[in-house]
């Protein structure tokens, strides 16, 4: 089986491994308590 433009399918994994690494970073966030009151007190 032979592409017209395999190119395209190079660009195309390309383009899906940031994506890939961004949803898998994605899930390690924080949760931080942010008051602002708090941020005005130090300001």
């Amino acid at each position: 089986m032979a592409f017209l433009y395999p190119t395209f399918l190079f660009a195309l994994l390309a383009l899906t491994i940031p994506v890939i690494i961004h949803l898998f970073n994605f899930r390690q966030y924080k949760k931080i308590f942010f008051s602002n009151v708090q941020f005005l007190k130090d300001v």
